[in-house]
């Protein structure tokens, strides 16, 4: 499925403004002004009622797996349900129930068979609108995806079959994508440094601590409250298409890749941001030492697959976005000592307890 999918992108909705409306008032009985929502494979439409809250459309791929979404809606129950009190409030989607009686319902469009379902929309400004990167957001980022992962622990849905290409467990599946990208020189350095990045981690994936993370907290996906004096506040997450069951760490190592992107001085976002998250999940040495290859894996995966659905799709801005800055972030992540980057890591965590 997974080869299939990312080969053509065959499994992407078309489904047009009219029909989302129609869709969200027969399946949902939602009916609102409808505007199309930045995706990647699937489709999503914001459905705003002349009154009251606004919601998400979110209509899948045709190769999406109808037992991961009510996993992931359980999920997202769990989260709401689960934060403590004691802590900032923090907002997560909540699946609104279809007429079926289901929170997930399918069409049929364009031959295929599509899984719909409808969230709550958040309010808010996303990271990616503020300009800076100060060391409290980073550090309030960082307790905010340290307590996420703390709560995640306890949700107790066994790992599904669904396996994703963005799942740094997966990173063996990321070389035939490396193809895509068209410039010889920046294809064999990319090549180069997936090699010695895959022999790294697979030293030590096997000895992580599992769970479910979010799997891709970017900046386009982290809502802040940017209003006030100070640095912003941290207000919730959303798209949770990249759910996994796979190494903890790695919810950090993703964050990590994304907000030390376009820094003039990564190590002075990447320090709060582990301190932050290590205050509230303690971060063992094993999960240290995979740190240093995980961040460059995601930047690699994210480079990789940008090139190739570029390729398929050009019109897309979403797929190909923050690509200059990632080719920057990974010649300057690769080209630092790791063993001293890991010892850099080993003494923030050793702080943080």
């Amino acid at each position: 499925m997974l080869e299939t999918e990312l080969e053509t992108d065959s499994g992407r909705p078309q489904l047009s403004l009219e029909e989302a409306h129609n869709l969200a008032r027969e399946s949902f009985g939602v009916e609102g002004t409808v505007k199309p929502l930045p995706s990647y494979i699937d489709q999503n439409f914001k459905i705003t009622p002349a009154e009251g809250q606004a919601y998400v459309l979110k209509v899948a791929s045709a190769e999406e797996h109808e037992p991961f979404l009510h996993c992931q809606d359980r999920l997202l129950n769990h989260l709401a349900e689960g934060w403590p009190e004691d802590e900032s409030p923090a907002s997560f989607p909540r699946p609104r129930m279809a007429l079926s009686g289901s929170t997930v319902t399918a069409i049929e469009h364009g031959g295929k068979t599509h899984l719909v379902r409808l969230v709550t929309f958040l309010e808010g400004s996303f990271l990616a609108d503020y300009p800076v990167r100060p060391a409290p957001l980073m550090e309030r980022f960082g307790r905010f995806l340290g307590r996420l992962d703390d709560i995640l622990g306890s949700f107790q849905e066994p790992p599904h079959q669904r396996e994703i290409i963005w799942d740094i467990t997966h990173f063996d599946r990321v070389e035939p994508f490396l193809q895509a990208v068209r410039e010889a020189d920046q294809r064999q350095r990319l090549e180069s440094m997936y090699q010695r990045v895959r022999r790294n981690l697979e030293r030590w994936d096997g000895q992580l601590a599992k769970g479910w993370i979010h799997g891709d907290a970017n900046q386009h996906n982290l809502l802040i409250e940017a209003s006030g004096p100070g640095a912003p506040e941290i207000l919730g997450l959303i798209d949770f298409g990249d759910l996994s069951y796979t190494g903890t760490i790695y919810e950090l190592a993703i964050a990590a890749a994304y907000a030390m992107l376009g820094e003039e001085d990564p190590s002075g976002v990447l320090e709060p941001l582990v301190a932050g998250y290590g205050a509230v999940r303690p971060i063992s040495a094993v999960e240290v030492s995979s740190l240093v290859f995980a961040i460059p894996a995601r930047l690699i995966t994210s480079l990789a697959l940008a090139a190739h659905h570029g390729a398929l799709d050009p019109e897309n801005e979403y797929v190909v976005a923050n690509q200059r800055p990632a080719w920057d972030l990974l010649e300057w992540w690769m080209g630092q000592d790791a063993a001293r980057l890991e010892a850099w890591i080993g003494e923030i965590c050793a702080d943080a307890r």
